[in-house]
């Protein structure tokens, strides 16, 4: 009888350093999985406000249907440095700003000048490139070569830029607001419009890539408002502004941006 109280004993002790060893086994193989999904979350998600409009700094390109250019790949770089997760949002160019302020992304990363007026705003990281406005007039035009030449006419810029801001501030100029540099390409073609400002790059690269389009830049025209392509954020987000840069800074050490520049044909 002794013999089988020891028996039943013996199994009821093997029985519990079983469960205790499952349980334990289970409770580690849930502590990495949780270690594991904590991780996958430490990397931040960064929203970078683009647009479509602007070759060779941003532009949707219909082959890939994404938004590629000059500023994508610098706010890939800038994630890449900085350990933060990229996410493009397209955005029209005059709702950049207000996107920020309405915290419906968190940086700015396309052919943006930083100006004391947005700078108002907005904060802005240090300088990624520098350029001016260009003029554009019809080929056959002769008569329009600088900004002097622009009084009594009738200029297009785009909405939302310093150009059109600018323009505005003329009361001998007539100056209309578009979307987009391409309506007003159409705009000169049917003589709706004299001439237009826009960013040099951008025009640069459109015109070499349409060598039919019917319109020339000036090249001897002076730029009035040059200034310098900054990533923007949101006011006193500071520990973001320090990363990116840091991120910057690094970039303009290593060759990436020139890289980048270079790329693009600037």
């Amino acid at each position: 009888m002794k013999n089988v109280k020891y028996l039943f004993f013996a199994v009821a002790i093997g029985l519990i350093m079983l469960l205790s060893a499952c349980s334990s086994s289970s409770s580690d193989s849930s502590s990495t999985a949780t270690s594991a999904s904590s991780g996958e979350k430490e990397k931040q998600v960064i929203r970078v406000g683009a647009t479509t409009t602007g070759v060779p700094f941003t532009f949707l390109n219909p082959s890939s249907q994404k938004i590629e250019g000059i500023m994508v790949d610098i706010a890939n770089k800038i994630g890449e440095h900085a350990g933060l997760e990229v996410e493009i949002v397209e955005t029209k160019f005059s709702s950049l700003i207000p996107s920020i302020e309405a915290n419906k992304i968190d940086i700015i990363s396309a052919g943006m000048l930083s100006t004391p007026e947005r700078a108002e705003i907005i904060d802005f990281s240090t300088p990624v490139y520098n350029y001016g406005e260009t003029l554009i007039v019809s080929k056959d035009n002769e008569s329009i070569k600088s900004f002097e030449d622009l009084k009594g006419k009738k200029v297009g810029a785009q909405e939302g830029t310093t150009f059109y801001t600018e323009l505005s501030k003329n009361s001998d100029i007539e100056t209309q607001s578009y979307k987009a540099m391409s309506d007003m390409v159409v705009e000169i073609k049917n003589g709706r419009i004299d001439a237009f400002l826009a960013d040099y790059p951008v025009m640069a690269n459109m015109i070499n890539e349409n060598p039919d389009l019917e319109v020339k830049i000036i090249e001897e025209y002076e730029a009035q408002w040059p200034g310098d392509v900054s990533i923007g954020l949101a006011k006193g987000n500071e520990e973001l502004k320090n990363k990116v840069n840091d991120a910057i800074a690094k970039m303009k050490e290593n060759g990436e941006i020139d890289e980048i520049l270079k790329k693009w044909g600037l």
